[in-house]
């Protein structure tokens, strides 16, 4: 019943990693030493978070849909494209697309 969540596989697959796994090793790479700051979600399909270590501030963003779609976000001549894997802007570009 459970055999889907978790970090890694089964016994039986080694405990081979899942890709939840890359994705927790690739967050806390990503934001070591930082801590969160707010929520700046421009939609229910596109969640943005701003995180602040000192002076530099960085956005996680992704789209939390669990079907695999892409969306793309355009604003002022910058265009993103997000999807279901974080990904991570400067704060002043996020603020160009209007979040």
């Amino acid at each position: 019943m459970y055999q889907s969540s978790g970090l890694l596989q089964n016994e039986a697959n080694a405990f081979a990693p899942k890709p939840a796994y890359t994705a927790v090793v690739n967050l806390i790479g990503e934001l070591d030493g930082y801590t969160l700051e707010r929520d700046i979600s421009p939609s229910k399909e596109v969640r943005a978070l701003v995180f602040r270590s000192g002076e530099n501030q960085k956005v996680a963003y992704w789209s939390p849909t669990g079907e695999g779609r892409s969306t793309v976000l355009s604003a002022d001549q910058t265009s993103i494209t997000v999807t279901e894997t974080p990904q991570f802007m400067p704060l002043s570009k996020a603020l160009l697309l209007g979040w």
